[in-house]
């Protein structure tokens, strides 16, 4: 069981990794940590 704390955590670390995907979107290490906490992938354009 997750703690609220860590549930927050986890949201933040979601918003945090979709922002930085939409800045470096090849980026294969923040892909792979957006998979695993459940992050929303922006498309790829192009």
């Amino acid at each position: 069981m997750v703690s609220h704390k860590g549930v927050l955590l986890y949201a933040e670390a979601r918003t945090l990794i979709t922002e930085c995907l939409k800045h470096l979107p090849g980026s294969t290490e923040f892909a792979a940590f957006a998979e695993e906490v459940g992050a929303e992938v922006p498309r790829k354009i192009g």
